[in-house]
Parts: C-alpha cells; sequence; structure tokens
C-alpha cells in the first residue's frame, strides 16, 4: 500500500519537474546519510561533539539558497521556540529563511531576522515551491496523537525531496507510540535525506538507527538567558517577592489521570510543609499554553498549575510564570531559582544549562534518558513521596523561618 503511494509521490513529482522549467527543481541526488553512534556504544556522545556535529553545515550553503524551517514553532511552547532561536542562525548562515508557523506573529516576535508564514495559506504553498532545502528542526512532533498536518507532513517532504529538494532533519523527537504510517514514511524519507539527527536514543531507533541517525543534544542546550533586568520586570508583574528564594515547578498533561491526581497531591503536601516552614516563592512556570497532541489543546500546563494551588493550604505562595514568554526570559527565571520540580522536559533542560537542582518528574522515555544521562533519578508521577519532595525542597531551598 505504502509503496503505491510513493509511486504516486514519484509520478506527481515528476509531473512537477517537467511542468514547472527554469525553477531550482532537478534531479534528486541522495547523499549517504551522516553516520551516528557506532553499534555498541553509549547514546550519550560527548556533549561538545555533539553540538558540533549537528550545526556543521551539509548541502548547498551558498547565501542565494532559501531555506523552509518546519517545526512546532510559535505555536505557544516554550520548549519549541527555545529549538527555534538555535536552529536560525546557523540557517541564516547558509540563505534566506523562512519559517512555517500557526502563528507567524509569534514568530515575528522573537525578533529572529527571518520571514514567516501561516501553515496553511498561499504563501505557504508558495515558499514551498520557491525553497531549495526544507528543515525539519527539534521538538518531540512524531508520537501518540499527532495532529493530520503533521501526519502528513513525511509524505510531504517526500514528494519535496523526490522533486530535487533538499531535506534535513535537524534533532527530531519520533517515537514508538507514531501512527504506523508516518513511521514507514519517516524511515524512507531518512534514506533520502541530507541530514538526519534525532536527540534521544529512543528516537534514534524509531528513525531506523544509529547507522542512519546521528545523536545530538537538544538545540535548546545552546539558549542563554535574558538580562536580569528583564527577568526583574517578569518577576515582579507576576506579584514575586524580592529577596526570598523560589522554588519553580513545572509540569504537563498526559501521565493518565489517576497518575496526575496522585502527583498533585504529593507535590502539593511537599510545597506546603517547605512554604509553611518560611520557605518563600513558589513559580509555577506554564511552558506551553495548549494541551499536547493526544489530549486536547484545552487541558493545559496552567490548568495543572490552577488545581495544584487549590489543593495546597498555602496556595496564596504559588505565582504563575507563562505561557508566552521569550524563552529566553524562562530561562532567566529558572537561573534565579534555587531548584525545579520539573515534568516537562525543557524545563529540566533548563534546569540543568543554568546548574539549577533538578527533581525530575517523568512518565516519557525522552526524560527518562535525560535524567539518567546526569545521574538524576526519574521520579514516576504515580509513585512521588511527599516526604521525600519535601526533603529535597528542604535541601536546595533551607527554609527561613521569621525571626
Amino acid at each position: 500500500m505504502w509503496n503505491r503511494a510513493v509511486d504516486s509521490l514519484e509520478e506527481v513529482a515528476g509531473g512537477l519537474r517537467r511542468r514547472l522549467p527554469g525553477t531550482t527543481l532537478g534531479t534528486h541526488t541522495p547523499v549517504a546519510p551522516p553516520r551516528g553512534v557506532p553499534p555498541g556504544t553509549s547514546h550519550r556522545p560527548d556533549p561538545a561533539a555533539v553540538r558540533a556535529a549537528d550545526r556543521q553545515p551539509v548541502g548547498r550553503t551558498d547565501r542565494s539558497r532559501r531555506l523552509l524551517l518546519i517545526g512546532n514553532y510559535g505555536n505557544g511552547n516554550v520548549g519549541d521556540d527555545a529549538i527555534l532561536t538555535q536552529v536560525t542562525p546557523e540557517a541564516l548562515r547558509r540563505g534566506k529563511v523562512t519559517v512555517v508557523s500557526r502563528h507567524p506573529d509569534r514568530i515575528s516576535a522573537l525578533d529572529l531576522g527571518v520571514d514567516s508564514v501561516t501553515m496553511v495559506s498561499t504563501s505557504a504553498l508558495r515558499a514551498f515551491f520557491r525553497s531549495d532545502t526544507f528543515v525539519v528542526g527539534g521538538g518531540g512532533m512524531f508520537g501518540r496523537g499527532l495532529p493530520r498536518l503533521v501526519a502528513c507532513l513525511p509524505f510531504v517532504l517526500l514528494a519535496a525531496s523526490m522533486m530535487g529538494k533538499d531535506v534535513e532533519l535537524r534533532s527530531i523527537g519520533a517515537y514508538p507510540d507514531m501512527p504506523a504510517p508516518v513511521a514507514w514514511a519517516l524511515r524512507r524519507l531518512v534514506r533520502r535525506a541530507q541530514h538526519v539527527s534525532a536527540r534521544d536514543a529512543a528516537s534514534v531507533d524509531a528513525l531506523g538507527g544509529p547507522d542512519h541517525v546521528t545523536l545530538v543534544r537538544d538545540p535548546a542546550w545552546g539558549l542563554e538567558p535574558a538580562a536580569r533586568e528583564v527577568v526583574d520586570a517578569v518577576l515582579s508583574d507576576a506579584g514575586v517577592r524580592p529577596g526570598r528564594p523560589m522554588i519553580a515547578v513545572s509540569l504537563k498533561p498526559g501521565a493518565g489521570a489517576r497518575a496526575e491526581q496522585r502527583c498533585l497531591a504529593e507535590v502539593a503536601e511537599a510545597l506546603d510543609l517547605w512554604a509553611g516552614a518560611g520557605g518563600g516563592e513558589i513559580l509555577f512556570l506554564s511552558f506551553s499554553d495548549i494541551g499536547d497532541y493526544h489530549l486536547g489543546a484545552e487541558f493545559t500546563d496552567h490548568d495543572l498549575g490552577v488545581m495544584l494551588r487549590k489543593k495546597m493550604v498555602h496556595g496564596g505562595q504559588v505565582r504563575f510564570i507563562g505561557p508566552g514568554l521569550h524563552p529566553a526570559v524562562m530561562l532567566g527565571i529558572v537561573q534565579r531559582c534555587s531548584g525545579v520540580v520539573a515534568m516537562r522536559l525543557h524545563a529540566q533542560i533548563f534546569a540543568l544549562a543554568v546548574d539549577r537542582p533538578v527533581y525530575g518528574l517523568s512518565f516519557e522515555a525522552k526524560c527518562d534518558e535525560l535524567l539518567a544521562s546526569v545521574g538524576v533519578p526519574p521520579v514516576r508521577p504515580e509513585e512521588v513521596s511527599a516526604d521525600d519532595l519535601a526533603v529535597w525542597l528542604e535541601r536546595v531551598a533551607p527554609p527561613q523561618p521569621a525571626c
């Protein structure tokens, strides 16, 4: 069935090449994919080597080229926007860059020096045909419950490759629970792409293994925090009192109703113990303003924060940060905290990037792998202990009882 689909794509691509003389479309010559981590070796290579591997330019790099960046960009997710800020500079060195987004105005607000077009529009279609290189950059795009447009993306990129365009998959997250047709198309695409890298071992395996995919760190590791005065202004607007220890909390939907309720109850009790002893400020970080793919857009990080606050005796000490912050500002806020209780991958990455202690909650393989790589035991949401978390909080941010 899928072979017939690809044969049809090849016929369409051939027709487009014949009907569009004088364009950059040409005969595609596959380039051997870069080698990944050799079999039998660690899936966690040296960080410096990893960064260099993914930032190395590939394919044609003249400044006259047009690159189309595709990802979950400008869609209310701080982590994905952090990835974009790191992918863009290298892309701009290679040519003119256009970003596809559901909300082009949010891309403009990041001030990256790129053009942006609405995902489904005549402008996006025009950018598709004009672009020489397609770069799909980062994020856990391919997993269970992915939207229809994302499910179609590997097939669209296959067609682009057959039309003679370069395709690069950079720091991709792709997981075994993605639909079978999407997995099939992605693996076919991997063998045609000019560059393929994934941000965790599970994604390397899902895309075809280390012989075809290079393991790299998530691009968000390269982000720099915003200036102190900018961070101070955001904290002040959120009602944070200066001069007090701060603990950040980042939760996300998706662990399952029973696990979420257990996690919320235990985290609330631990925070109450810490706050009641004079702990300080509690910052609830909303890394996304929409729900994850398989949950629908309605149930968000902020909703979990509201539920957490309601379960707390000292819920009045919870300050909400985000959503909608520039990634550098969110990183600067994390840097100011004494520790981070983190379930979202990018909350964990942000904390580790600025050397802040992490209490790692995890129900996903990508978080398990990250936490294990830095020696932090992942804690399942349904197994959180208020007593254990309270001890951790007291250690990283000792309470300051009133005199």
